[in-house]
């Protein structure tokens, strides 16, 4: 078996791009241990277990080094992302950020954050961690970025469990919306990071309705397909004369359907009053339904984006549908659901760099002027 997954691996750019997105870590050692990580992601073909990489990249001895490194190596994983984050935006603009679930299959009880869920892509219960994640998306691309791992109240408050998986006392653990909105406020803060609408699928999710008004509340555009609006806000009333009918110039990137306009349902509705702090009581929403030939609803988006084209707003919302496809191609191709240990800093530090190695496949590497490291272009930095 070749050792090369990827034949267009070029690595003189790897070690370049590595340079960069993992100036933040303080020691030599650290950062060639993360090059070496991200080569066996990119690379190594099969499983992508710390010992294979260690062996295919480094050498069989180096595997303790290279599991002490991700599992127990006090690097900060946050200023890695931001880097991620910050050369995505420079080489390839996005046009929104991109909120999701990940259900991550594990066996055993004892890996952080593990319990067994409903997970509605599967239709059945699954032993799973649950990863959330923020992707920043255009129309050919959508790259996780930032990561959280939510915890289940017995994550929380069992003592065993949190010793076993080395959470930090100050990781208590909230909703999966509250996780959610305080990643989407983490990026809005990020340096060189442009703010874009916030988009998400929350079909199924139980408490959409609360990242529906915590998006509304933190006066962030935002587009959500969602089951039923009278389920998610409380059914407020449509304004007088407010539906509309729009047709979509281009059918097929809405839903595939037969050649010819699809009709789409367009009415302002109301969110329900705010608390008086933050969202004005009464803030409006445009709600959009795609309807059956019937006339019965297909699927339905709310947005406040609602003094833009039909299709402008459902060109955000189609930014989703990547989401399924980046999922299982971060797990056969780029080890999401390889990593084997326990812990939370472990989970944290191979999930950044499943995310740096996706980035690289897709991007590749380019020198920008500047990114991360705060030094200034030297003359040696020309483009590949």
């Amino acid at each position: 078996m070749p050792l090369h997954a990827d034949a267009a691996f070029d690595e003189a750019a790897l070690a370049e791009f590595a340079g960069e997105m993992f100036s933040s870590l303080p020691r030599l050692d650290q950062r060639r241990w993360a090059e070496a990580y991200l080569t066996g992601l990119v690379i190594v073909n099969g499983k992508k277990l710390v010992r294979r990489i260690a062996g295919d990249i480094v050498s069989p001895e180096a595997h303790q080094s290279i599991q002490q490194f991700i599992n127990r190596s006090p690097w900060e994983w946050e200023p890695v992302r931001a880097s991620l984050a910050l050369y995505v935006q420079t080489v390839r603009p996005p046009q929104a950020w991109v909120l999701s679930r990940v259900a991550i299959a594990k066996r055993g009880s004892s890996s952080v954050g593990v319990a067994r869920r409903f997970v509605p892509e599967a239709g059945r219960m699954v032993n799973c961690q649950l990863a959330l994640t923020v992707s920043l998306a255009d129309e050919s691309a959508s790259l996780p970025v930032d990561w959280r791992i939510h915890l289940p109240s017995r994550w929380r408050s069992d003592y065993d469990l949190r010793h076993g998986a080395y959470i930090p006392d100050d990781v208590q653990g909230a909703s999966e919306t509250a996780e959610l909105l305080s990643m989407v406020e983490d990026m809005a803060r990020r340096p060189g990071v442009a703010q874009v609408p916030v988009v998400a699928d929350v079909r199924q999710w139980s408490d959409a309705g609360a990242l529906l008004l915590g998006l509304a509340d933190r006066n962030l555009e935002y587009v959500l397909e969602v089951d039923d609006w009278q389920q998610v806000a409380g059914g407020p009333r449509p304004t007088d004369g407010a539906a509309v009918r729009h047709p979509v110039p281009s059918p097929s990137r809405v839903s595939g359907a037969a050649d010819g306009p699809v009709p789409i349902s367009s009415s302002i509705r109301r969110l329900p009053p705010g608390d008086g702090s933050r969202r004005p009581d009464g803030a409006p929403v445009r709600v959009l339904t795609e309807m059956r030939p019937g006339g019965l609803p297909r699927r339905t988006w709310v947005t406040n984006m609602y003094d833009r084209h039909v299709d402008k707003v459902l060109g955000h919302a189609r930014l989703t549908a990547q989401g399924p496809a980046v999922t299982r191609h971060l797990g056969a191709r780029f080890g999401l659901c390889d990593f084997q240990g326990r812990s939370f800093r472990g989970w944290h530090h191979h999930v950044t760099m499943v995310s740096a190695a996706y980035v690289f496949h897709r991007l590749g590497w380019q020198r920008t002027p500047y990114l991360s490291t705060g030094r200034s272009p030297s003359p040696a930095d020309a483009c590949p």
